[in-house]
């Protein structure tokens, strides 16, 4: 496996103009943040090339989430497509609890307030394995799978309006 680093990711057009400008700032934020710090290692099977940039799009298509990872030359390396029967129980039971954190009116120091943070980042973590394990050609370190997941909520969900 050789390692890689993410360069730049765009968003699928039709997600993209159907966006608000407030959508689409929380989408760039996350791209800066998954751009800076992003971690793939490459099948060597994958690809024979050496490039160690990469270059991603995310569709977001009724049926599934999608994303590919292409070389500088445009050679496909990486492909992860989750099917909404799979990812949709994650995204509900992830946005359940963001909308309790931001329903609670709890202060930070609130035992109940801790718990639901826990759970939050409990099911991040789990999702952050779903990417993992569906994502071929590619294997993205666990801190690049949560931020991929992160994308994959804000282009489904319109989380402008959560406080937390």
């Amino acid at each position: 496996m050789q390692p890689a680093v993410l360069r730049d990711i765009i968003v699928d057009e039709v997600t993209w103009r159907c966006a608000t400008r407030p959508r689409r700032a929380e989408w760039l934020m996350a791209i800066e943040e998954l751009i800076a710090s992003a971690a793939f290692a490459i099948d060597s099977k994958a690809s024979e090339s050496t490039a160690s940039a990469l270059h991603g799009q995310v569709s977001v298509e009724p049926s599934a989430i999608a994303v590919t990872l292409r070389t500088d030359d445009g050679t496909e390396v990486g492909r992860l497509q989750l099917d909404r029967p799979v990812i949709a129980p994650v995204l509900r039971e992830y946005l359940r609890i963001l909308r309790a954190i931001e329903g609670s009116g709890l202060s930070e120091t609130s035992p109940h307030f801790e718990a639901l943070d826990i759970a939050r980042r409990l099911i991040h973590d789990d999702a952050a394995q779903l990417v993992q394990r569906y994502f071929s050609g590619v294997h993205p370190d666990q801190e690049t799978a949560r931020q991929l997941f992160s994308l994959m909520v804000l282009l489904t969900h319109d989380t402008s309006r959560l406080a937390s």
